[in-house]
């Protein structure tokens, strides 16, 4: 994750619980109260220049690395602004973003 202008934002302290984490199974509800259950897998910035996170990458809770048999991303990728509040079944912690 950069460094530069990293600020206290919702997004860098669930990057900072997700790193943290050996099992990133989680519970994600959503603004529009949408539940997504998977495993916390990756995570995109808009620019190089940002130093918050636009977009995580949640894959079903099977999958390992996201990517299917014929190297296709698989999973649902969710805007961090879309995001109510997260449950990490590991530790039983709840953040709301």
């Amino acid at each position: 994750m950069p460094t530069d202008n990293l600020s206290n934002n919702s997004s860098t302290v669930l990057y900072n619980k997700y790193t943290t984490l050996f099992d990133t199974t989680a519970e994600l509800v959503l603004k529009n109260n949408t539940i997504v259950k998977g495993r916390i897998i990756g995570h995109f910035y808009q620019a190089k220049e940002q130093s918050f996170i636009q977009k995580w990458h949640i894959a079903d809770s099977s999958s390992l690395l996201g990517i299917d048999a014929f190297g296709y991303l698989e999973g649902t990728f969710i805007d961090h602004s879309d995001i109510k509040s997260v449950h990490f079944n590991a530790d039983n912690s709840t953040l709301h973003c």
